[in-house]
Parts: C-alpha cells; structure tokens; sequence
C-alpha cells in the first residue's frame, strides 16, 4: 500500500491475539512532490506523509510476536518472556567469518532466513557495527545458533560475556516505510512519521519502521506515543526502528505503557526518548540500541524554549514557540527524563 496518510480514529487491525499475522503488509508513506496536501484533522496538522490516530485503536501483531505475553504482560515481561528480536554472539566473531554463533534459540527473528541482522560494535567505535542478511541457520544442541551471512565480517566482535556483541533483526513481515528519496529533500530530511495519541490502547508487535521522521521537527518521529495518558493497556514490543532521520521511539505525556524488546538501528539523535518528565511509571525492558548520530544541521534552537520575538523555525511550517531539542547534539541510546520508570 502506497499512500500519503493513514489516519486512524476507528480500528485498524493485522493479526490476532490467537494468531499474528504472518504475510508481508508493507505501507509506504509517500505524498508524491512537495505540493501535496497536508493531514489536517482534529486541529492538529500532521504533515504531508503520516500514519496518525487521534483517539482509534490500532492492534498490529507481527509474525515476531508469536506469545501475546510480549506485549499483553508487564509481569511476563518482567520476569523473562523469550525475546524474539535479538540475542548476543555465543563465541567471538572474527573478520572474514562467514559463520557466527549466537546465544539464543528464542531469538526466531534473528535466525530466519532472509532476515537482516545488526552485529554491534564491541569496540569504543559504534561505526564497527556491521549489517548482514541471514541466508541460513542452524540450531546445534547446547551451543545456540549458527547463522551463515551472505558476506564475510570486516571487523571483529566479541563473543565472551560480558562482552558479548548483540545481534538483532531489523526485518519484520509488517512495515511501515518513508518515501523513497525523502532524505533528500531540502533543506534537510522529511520522511513520514507515525503517531499513535490520545488512546490508551493498542497494540504495535513486530513491525518495521524505515526511514522515517522529518530531521529536526518537533513532534515528526518513526514511532511517536503522544498523550495517552494512563495507558496500561499501550504497548510497543519486538519492533525494529532502523535508518531513521529524528530520533526512534518518542514517549510523550504517556504512562504505565510497555515498551519492551524493540530495536533500534543508525538513527539520529537521541534513538528511546522520554519526552518532557510527565512520563510515569512505563515498563521499558529489553530494548537495544545501535549507531546513533547527532543531527546536522543542529537543532536551529539551544535549549527547551526559543529566544526572541519569532520562536523557532523547524524548516518546515510556521515558526513556534517550544523548542524540541532535547540535546541531541550529544546523540544518546536512551534519554529518560524522568527516573520513575
């Protein structure tokens, strides 16, 4: 499916509790030129490429998510629900190998053939971190593992705990992807984004995000919980979050959520982000991150809040008053503005 903007605000559903849903669903964000329509609904203008809901339900349940305890229970996930999206080598992976071996035979999504893996860095240097396809696998009793890429390494990982380099999937059956050529776009990258708000239910297990989110613009994240209050029954889990142009995965105004086992890969600025302290009490387990970048051009705006009489110009639209920025020059995994989570 190819289309400028979903918008949500009755039900939209892939996938069962009972049985997720295992074809390929991919949707393209793409508006076609810069002369398309904006998303105008409810007072809220949420660009020219959006996939938004304003109050719906949204319950996508991906092939990753084989046990609905992922993303239906804080307490299994507490205690050790098995995690589908990635593990860490089980011996130390040297340049020229073809071969790896990893840990966990849980880890279905990192050992399917076809998939696209992420081998971090366990070097001071996140650059080392390499990416290679899965074309064939092989569980070897007592031992995990053993993935053969479709190309050698070029750097060395490690493979001893508690260095261990982590491997994770960045493919996922269902997908939701910015145009093709958005990040050329001036002045600076506007790729579709993705919002879920204003609901306290739903479900997103075992999808993919791909070059989303305009660079630099309050609000236009690949994947953007925003004020869902109480959401006890909210939950993101197993999602892969990769080549990303503003940030990962924004939590804004949104409480007792669940956020577990996602992935996140070559994003800019900060990558897992609680957005301004009102966030309370979300379960945030088992999520990896890998290769961040600071934004360039920098945020046109120090701080939290803009100087002078004309606020702050984003690159799109009209100028406002807040600032986004959450210092993301100093790119970072996680940035938590409140520790009561």
């Amino acid at each position: 499916l190819e289309t400028p903007h979903v918008y949500v605000c009755g039900l939209l559903a892939a996938g069962t509790v009972r049985k997720p849903y295992e074809s390929s669903l991919v949707i393209t964000l793409a508006a076609g030129d810069d002369e398309a329509v904006a998303l105008d609904e409810d007072g809220i203008d949420y660009g020219t490429e959006a996939f938004a809901v304003f109050g719906g339900l949204v319950f996508l349940r991906g092939a990753a998510c084989p046990d609905p305890r992922i993303y239906a229970s804080r307490d299994a996930v507490a205690r050790g629900v098995p995690r589908t999206t990635w593990t860490r080598l089980k011996r130390p992976a040297l340049p020229g190998d073809a071969k790896i071996r990893v840990a966990s035979v849980d880890a279905t999504e990192v050992a399917r053939v076809g998939a696209r893996v992420a081998i971090a860095s366990t070097d001071w240097d996140d650059a080392l971190t390499e990416t290679r396809t899965v074309v064939a696998s092989r569980r070897t009793t007592g031992l995990g593992v053993e993935l053969t890429l479709d190309a050698p390494l070029t750097f060395a990982h490690g493979g001893t705990e508690p260095v261990a380099a982590e491997v994770a999937s960045l493919s996922r059956n269902i997908a939701i992807v910015g145009a093709p050529g958005c990040a050329r776009r001036a002045p600076k990258p506007r790729c579709g984004h993705v919002i879920i708000s204003h609901t306290p239910h739903g479900v997103v297990c075992g999808v993919e995000f791909s070059n989303l989110g305009a660079h630099t613009t309050l609000g236009k994240y690949p994947l953007h919980a925003h004020m869902c209050g109480n959401a006890s029954a909210l939950a993101f889990a197993a999602n892969a979050i990769h080549e990303t142009h503003h940030r990962s995965l924004v939590v804004h105004s949104t409480s007792d959520a669940l956020f577990a086992h996602n992935v996140a890969y070559d994003g800019t600025g900060h990558m897992y982000v609680l957005e301004n302290g009102l966030e309370l009490r979300n379960s945030i387990v088992g999520n990896v991150g890998m290769v961040t970048w600071p934004p360039a051009p920098a945020w046109s705006c120090p701080g939290h809040r803009c100087a002078g009489d004309g606020g702050c110009s984003f690159g799109v639209g009209d100028a406002i008053e807040a600032c986004g920025s959450r210092d993301d020059d100093h790119a970072e995994v996680f940035w938590l503005a409140n520790p009561e989570n």
